[in-house]
């Protein structure tokens, strides 16, 4: 089963969004830190500037996470579908190779069977033929024999006209 591509863009667009937000919040928090400043005066604001500050930087640092993780999953997602069509790939040429194989075998047994039907016809020609051979010595044989009794009845003197 394949990646479904869709999803993950779906889900990157999230993460990109969810990235999008948290700098959203980093410049609202950055915005109350300056007002916090320009009007408040007391020695807590030195510690809530810190706190403000190092809310800005892992707000900061959640958004390149978020956002880097969403470039992971894009190019994860890329790689996959590549993965994917170059095994689909292989799998088609496997199957045409098979399928050669299989028709280069059908011809093959073909061929040997056309082969063994032209020898077969060749040993029945042959065979006929050495029996026609046979069936003219036996005629010339019995002419022979024929043409002997004529001879030896007109040399016996025992045909008479």
């Amino acid at each position: 089963m394949g990646i479904d591509v869709g999803r993950e863009k779906a889900n990157t667009n999230k993460l990109s969004i969810f990235a999008q937000d948290l700098r959203s919040a980093k410049r609202k928090i950055s915005r109350y830190g300056s007002e916090l400043n320009n009007h408040w005066e007391g020695s807590e604001v030195a510690c809530y500037g810190k706190a403000i500050s190092d809310i800005e930087t892992r707000l900061g640092s959640a958004a390149a996470e978020l956002e880097a993780l969403a470039g992971a999953v894009a190019l994860a997602a890329e790689e996959i579908c590549r993965e994917e069509e170059e095994q689909r790939r292989r799998e088609e040429e496997a199957r045409r190779r098979r399928e050669e194989e299989a028709q280069r075998r059908r011809e093959e047994e073909m061929r040997k069977a056309r082969e063994e039907e032209q020898r077969r016809q060749a040993e029945e020609a042959e065979r006929q033929e050495e029996e026609q051979e046979e069936l003219e010595r036996a005629a010339m044989a019995a002419a022979a024999a024929a043409a002997s009794s004529v001879l030896n009845l007109f040399g016996r003197g025992s045909f008479h006209l």
